[in-house]
């Protein structure tokens, strides 16, 4: 298994403390959720090694700013199989 942390900047409004990081109260709430597969389908975009899958957002902070901040911490799968990354020819 594989954990990777990853900040996502996002607008979103709650009432929070302005500048300061506090635990995600509902880490399996959809929304977070799908940040977390977005993210393992940018970093694949990116990847030159292996592709990434998702599997879920173990845990995670957020942050009120001109928006919301993210840190999500991620659990995913690897392997690297022949052939990756994709062609792009």
């Amino acid at each position: 298994m594989y954990f990777q942390s990853v900040t996502v900047n996002l607008v979103a409004t709650v009432a929070d403390v302005v500048g300061g990081w506090s635990p995600i109260e509902d880490i399996n709430d959809l929304h977070i959720q799908e940040l977390g597969e977005w993210a393992v389908s940018e970093h694949n975009k990116v990847s030159t090694t292996s592709a990434l899958t998702f599997s879920k957002v173990t845990s995670g902070e957020q942050q009120v700013v001109n928006g919301m901040n993210y840190r999500l911490f991620i659990a995913a799968s690897t392997s690297n199989s022949v052939g990756y990354p994709p062609s792009t020819d």
